[in-house]
């Protein structure tokens, strides 16, 4: 993943947007970043793998502009986002996903796939006499995923933006135009956006633009009014977001509540999404990472309350698949940022085949919205851990609230009092918070003593257990990994020895007694076990006991002990807990 952005105005301030859009889109990389920038005709390039700050500091060293680009990005993905120039070349150009192709466009050439995209499109400028149509050329020649933002030193005051498959936009003030992938990214000053679809060519100046097609064609565009919203970049009395947003956590319930639950318990939302919901036969849900998580626990919770078949897919699986769909399938899409692309790429997959899409997103400004049918907000507020804690709990906690509302349409849980069972929960997520102390001692046995974890668990359990295993490994950076309790004698068995390590969930009455079960086998195998039961399940010599929750409700809570482990673990290790290392 990475972030791109772009300035051209009429005023000398580019320094200023690209860093205030930069910093706005450090989610999506922080590990390196790096501007071109064009204060005379030449471009000055700054490349660093450190927080922005040391690019603001180079930047402060060079004459100001009215033109530059910038991106930011994950290390581990260098190659998939990135900026790229060459000194005393003609070109600048920030770059985001994959060509499928290089080879044949290279033309069995020694150079490096970005070397030969320069020689390449210095060619089709010689050919076609105009860096539109070289543009316009490669994107008919290039197969892949793609976006790109483009400097070129012979047309000044000029910026070019592309994109295949992935989003990007623009936004306009009354003297200049930003351009990015998100429009959050946009500053105060812009009132209005513009999105491009795919295959579409933005040519920008300060005041003006135009879009073409692959045919040359000019494409009359949407505006749309863009709402700036200011980043809540105040911790308070937190030392990082992480501790911030984690203890923020039962007031997300709270505010669900507020948002969406009338005075009688009943679900307020737009009756539209209601309808769609009953009509359904067969429920889709599509996500990636902690979202695909919560989809799985939001399975249980439709199958079980209201009698919906539904099926989960992760969204690169989805998308490069062919999962049979069948009449009266909706799909609900489910994207903390509302930009992840397999997830656009698959919605736009459905809308194809005429299927209607729901999105849930915590922003509102995203793509996401635009693409789906209908769209449902998680009113979690903004999130600055890379690593999601709050949204995740808003996540489960909304599908939760979807699949009873779908319940009580067709006859059942009519007496389910979901205020009641969120202020419950809310104040289980509180207790297990602030004995957050406990966790600390079970760090030494984690990070010295036993190098492989093992979470196992069943049911909902299982769902939950992988969500805490993406929590160890993304913030402390511990190998850990996610069973079914049933699976066990498969092949998790064979792994557990003197060094290994299990935690063990049980917050289902009906598992309990086979988890147990479980666990007995895995201590005989000689592996030291953590248990985390709940109030009414629990036995003697259990690490941790969750206080008592409704079922439906549990994975709420039992979440919480692996985000406390994984924060301290990356304490331990003196990682930065809100830019963990992918």
């Amino acid at each position: 993943m990475c972030g791109m952005i772009g300035y051209v105005g009429n005023a000398f301030i580019a320094k200023k947007y690209i860093i205030d859009g930069l910093k706005r889109l450090e989610h999506r990389g922080t590990e390196a970043a790096g501007v071109a920038i064009q204060p005379n005709q030449t471009f000055s390039f700054f490349k660093q793998g450190n927080p922005l700050v040391n690019i603001q500091l180079a930047l402060d060293e060079i004459e100001e502009a009215s033109i530059a680009i910038g991106h930011t990005h994950w290390l581990t993905g260098a190659q998939a986002g990135h900026f790229h120039g060459i000194e005393d070349g003609r070109f600048a150009i920030v770059f985001n996903g994959s060509i499928q192709n290089w080879g044949s466009i290279q033309k069995q050439s020694n150079r490096s796939d970005i070397e030969a995209f320069f020689l390449y499109l210095e060619n089709q400028v010689d050919i076609h006499q105009s860096i539109d149509q070289a543009l316009i050329h490669f994107m008919s020649e290039v197969e892949g995923i793609y976006s790109f933002i483009c400097l070129d030193l012979h047309t000044p005051d000029t910026l070019y933006a592309a994109h295949h498959e992935m989003e990007m936009c623009f936004g306009m003030s009354e003297s200049a135009i930003m351009v990015a992938e998100q429009a959050q990214a946009f500053t105060e000053d812009f009132t209005e956006v513009v999105h491009l679809e795919s295959n579409e060519l933005a040519i920008m100046h300060p005041k003006a633009y135009r879009v073409i097609n692959l045919l040359g064609e000019e494409i009359t565009k949407i505006h749309q009014p863009y709402h700036f919203r200011k980043l809540a970049v105040d911790r308070g009395n937190y030392s990082n977001y992480m501790t911030k947003e984690m203890n923020e956590q039962p007031a997300v319930l709270c505010e669900l509540s507020r948002q969406y639950l009338k005075e009688d318990g009943t679900l307020a939302i737009a009756p539209e999404v209601v309808q769609m919901l009953q009509k359904a036969k067969r429920l889709v849900i599509i996500g990636s990472g902690t979202s695909y998580h919560a989809a799985l626990i939001g399975k249980r919770m439709f199958e079980r309350m209201a009698q919906l078949p539904t099926d989960v897919y992760e969204s690169e699986e989805f998308l490069h698949n062919t999962p049979l769909l069948v009449e009266g399938t909706i799909c609900i899409a489910i994207s903390r940022s509302g930009e992840t692309p397999a997830i656009l790429q698959s919605i736009k997959k459905m809308n194809r085949y005429n299927y209607p899409t729901i999105a849930i997103t915590n922003e509102k400004e995203s793509s996401i919205v635009s693409l789906a049918d209908a769209s449902l907000w998680l009113h979690a507020g903004p999130e600055f851990g890379i690593t999601s804690t709050k949204v995740f709990v808003a996540k489960i906690a909304f599908l939760s609230m979807l699949a009873i509302a779908l319940g009580r349409s067709e006859g059942m849980y009519d007496t389910f009092d979901i205020p009641k069972k969120f202020a419950i929960t809310a104040e289980a997520i509180r207790d297990v918070l602030n004995k957050h102390q406990r966790f600390r001692t079970w760090l030494p046995a984690f990070l010295m003593r036993h190098p492989n974890i093992t979470i196992v668990g069943r049911g909902l359990d299982y769902a939950v257990a992988q969500e805490g295993a993406l929590k160890l490994r993304e913030m402390g950076s511990l190998h850990a990994d996610a069973y079914p309790g049933g699976e066990l004698r498969r092949s998790p068995l064979a792994l557990s020895q003197e060094k290994s390590l299990a935690i063990a969930l049980i917050t289902n009455k009906r598992n309990a007694k086979p988890m147990r079960r479980d666990i007995e086998e895995i201590r005989s195998y000689g592996a030291k076990v953590f248990i985390i039961s709940t109030v009414g399940l629990d036995e003697e010599g259990d690490d941790f006991v969750l206080p008592l929750t409704h079922p439906i409700m549990a994975p709420l809570v039992a979440i919480i002990p692996f985000q406390i482990l994984g924060y301290y673990a990356a304490q331990l290790r003196r990682l930065n807990v809100d830019q963990p290392i992918y």
